[in-house]
């Protein structure tokens, strides 16, 4: 259910993206459907990595890899993105090119390589933190953790309030932090979704909502003064803020408390990667211009009728894929 909820997030996240939906660039400034729109952008901006603390928490207790998994997702990849190519040219009439082909095959996609990177060295961290006790895994937590999310995401807030990029100060590498689209940033989440397995936190579901409703809180306050003095490149929204990690593992940890069994749940969740690898060719189709200045309920009903739409026909895919594959 986590999974689902969190790629109807992805979904959303790209609704608002300037260089996808664009409905934040065509939502009219200071209007109630934008507050709506932040909102929303601050509440799914967690959604990866809630994706990569699911992945951890059952990889940490286990060394096994298959190179056959990893190899499937990439070609999973590279078949969409030939298919969305050849679709597009065909449909436009454009001119195919083998320079065009040969690119649109190539498997470019950010979380796919560095999930199976991480997938691949995982099991050594694994063995780094098998012989520890609590406190020695509970500083290892807060050590990557200043060193790795709380610092680089200081220094991007230092950059944008002085508007002077820090070369070399960043603990990430010389040009910054990547906003969390890193090595760095999957490796520390699956270090702190491994102290949960291993160690799990003890808090009643109420005070971990209030911490959640708090972050939240936090978060979208941050956005609106940042929106405001710095309009647009909102960093708060940056996959390596402390803020961000900490909201995922309060969800994971929530979800991992509901006791669901439904076999429905499981069988829709597998369309989940294939939604990932294909929504975004939707997004041109829904005519955001249309809705995102309508009054706000008609706008939310868009937002809602659109995830879930895209979401039935991935499944419709992953199933016609699946079959085929097999």
């Amino acid at each position: 259910m986590l999974r689902i909820i969190a790629i109807l997030g992805v979904i959303i996240l790209h609704y608002n993206n300037p260089d996808m939906g664009e409905g934040l660039c065509l939502v009219t400034n200071g209007s109630i459907n934008q507050y709506i729109l932040l909102a929303l952008e601050t509440l799914f901006a967690c959604s990866v990595n809630v994706f990569i603390m699911i992945s951890a928490y059952f990889l940490s207790t286990t060394y096994k890899r298959s190179v056959v998994k990893i190899f499937e997702l990439v070609v999973q990849v590279s078949l969409f993105r030939i298919a969305a190519f050849l679709l597009g040219k065909l449909s436009s009439g454009s001119k195919i090119t083998i320079v065009d082909v040969g690119i649109s095959i190539l498997p470019v996609n950010y979380f796919v390589i560095l999930y199976g990177v991480l997938y691949f060295i995982s099991p050594y961290i694994n063995r780094s933190t098998e012989g520890m006790t609590k406190l020695q895994m509970k500083k290892m937590v807060y050590v990557v953790f200043v060193l790795f999310s709380i610092w680089p995401f200081g220094v991007d807030l230092l950059e944008k309030a002085i508007g002077y990029q820090l070369n070399g100060i960043s603990t990430i590498g010389v040009g910054g932090s990547q906003a969390g689209y890193s090595i760095v940033n999957f490796v520390l989440i699956y270090i702190v979704a491994a102290y949960l397995r291993k160690y799990p936190i003890t808090i009643e579901n109420k005070k971990l909502i209030l911490a959640g409703v708090g972050i939240f809180s936090l978060n979208y306050v941050a956005t609106l003064i940042q929106n405001q003095l710095w309009n647009g490149n909102i960093i708060w929204w940056n996959y390596d803020n402390p803020f961000l990690i900490v909201f995922a593992a309060l969800v994971v940890m929530l979800f991992l408390r509901v006791n669901i069994h439904n076999s429905m749940i499981n069988e829709i969740s597998k369309a989940t990667f294939t939604c990932y690898l294909i929504h975004i060719m939707f997004l041109q189709y829904i005519k955001v211009d249309h809705f995102v200045n309508r009054i706000p309920l008609i706008m939310i009903v868009h937002i809602i009728v659109v995830a879930i739409g895209i979401y039935i026909v991935s499944y419709v895919v992953y199933k016609i894929y699946y079959v085929c594959s097999n």
